[in-house]
């Protein structure tokens, strides 16, 4: 289970990173030089291309015993795991934060819904500005339930073949091949279900087929040269450490940041597995039990300590070092709060639940069988 433990600090840190992104202009001392926060943590979105291959490695991993969940099961942990504190910030978000006062706008929100067909691809993103990732994890999340409910044995393969198709099999009808998301074709009709008919088509999507990949590659490896392992994953970070000094990153997508943050995926994951002196550090496997309280709830933190026009904000003085330090510290207060207040006991009620529905259908046949035979 240490790779569990790698995967945690990762999408702690990729987390981590996705903040600093956003809070980088708070480095700067005069609003209009961004210079010094675009250097430091300009490509700090690549977090988002890190988050979905981690979450197609680990989907693959957690699932790979076959005595472990039905379709069912799997999906509702996900849903338990991911829908209640996007709907509780969602609807906060409307409440609290500037331009969200459509109730169109809350209800597609609410539905995993992007709000545009536009801009790909973030589609307008949500309500909640960071959701607008949640949609595709969503519909990764089903398409891999499906695999599992066709064949366990099969099951990459066949989410591998339901993606490509559907992404492929979009942008034909669309009339566009592409693998930049940026470029990537748009429905031609004036409806809701336009966006998630782009959204499909998107390639954003192919990074779960990436993480699926390097899951199968942990699974099935068996070499002990950890030597040549480490020199690989050091190799790859940096190769990425150039790319983000060189502001050449990419922007999102395979052929942008996902490149790199499957290397590193690859060669880290392979590395601890073959090393027997491979140490992840407590505070970063906690970091990650609130990476997903950490990327919902910074939105709020951030409107917290901006400053607008004829309005009295909490840190309107702080500038620099001094203001990101404050920031960031707050988010991860907020965070510790929702993940032990929301998170926690969400995913202990799906559990609950699950444990109850797999208790009572045995009960009911019980039951029946009893019935039948005294009739």
């Amino acid at each position: 289970m240490k790779v569990v433990q790698s995967i945690q600090a990762m999408r702690g840190i990729a987390a981590l990173f996705v903040v600093l992104y956003h809070y980088r202009s708070s480095l700067n001392k005069h609003y209009e030089d961004p210079a010094l926060g675009d250097t430091l943590f300009g490509a700090g979105y690549f977090g988002v291309d890190l988050f979905f291959m981690i979450s197609g490695f680990i989907i693959v991993y957690v699932t790979a015993a076959r005595t472990g969940d039905g379709t069912l099961s799997f999906l509702a942990k996900r849903l338990f795991r991911v829908v209640p504190l996007a709907a509780i910030g969602t609807v906060a978000a409307f409440f609290l934060l500037p331009g969200t006062d459509s109730l169109n706008y809350l209800w597609k929100s609410l539905a995993f819904i992007p709000l545009k067909n536009n801009d790909p691809p973030f589609f307008g993103y949500s309500v909640l500005q960071p959701e607008w990732t949640l949609t595709y994890e969503l519909i990764f999340y089903c398409i891999f339930g499906l695999a599992l409910a066709i064949s366990h044995k099969y099951r990459v393969a066949i989410a591998a073949g339901v993606i490509l198709t559907m992404v492929l099999g979009g942008q034909a009808l669309l009339g566009d091949f592409t693998l930049n998301p940026y470029r990537s074709p748009l429905a031609p009709w004036d409806h809701w279900t336009a966006q998630l008919v782009s959204l499909t088509a998107n390639p954003m999507l192919l990074e779960f087929v990436f993480g699926m990949l390097c899951a199968e590659a942990y699974l099935r490896f068996r070499s002990s040269k950890s030597y040549l392992l480490g020199l690989f994953a050091a190799t790859a970070l940096v190769y990425f450490v150039n790319l983000w000094i060189h502001k050449s990153v990419g922007g999102h997508g395979v052929l942008g940041a996902g490149l790199p943050c499957f290397f590193i995926l690859l060669s880290l994951t392979l590395f601890e597995k073959s090393s027997k002196s491979f140490y992840v550090p407590q505070p970063l496997i906690k970091l990650g039990d609130l990476s997903y309280s950490i990327y919902l709830s910074h939105s709020f933190v951030w409107e917290l300590f901006t400053p607008r026009a004829g309005e009295q904000h909490l840190a309107i003085e702080l500038v620099g070092l001094e203001k990101l330090l404050a920031m960031l510290g707050t988010t991860l207060i907020l965070s510790w709060a929702l993940y032990h207040c929301i998170e926690l006991p969400a995913m202990r009620i799906g559990r609950a639940l699950i444990r109850a529905a797999h208790f009572v259908k045995p009960s009911a046949v019980l039951i029946w069988t009893k019935t039948k035979s005294t009739a």
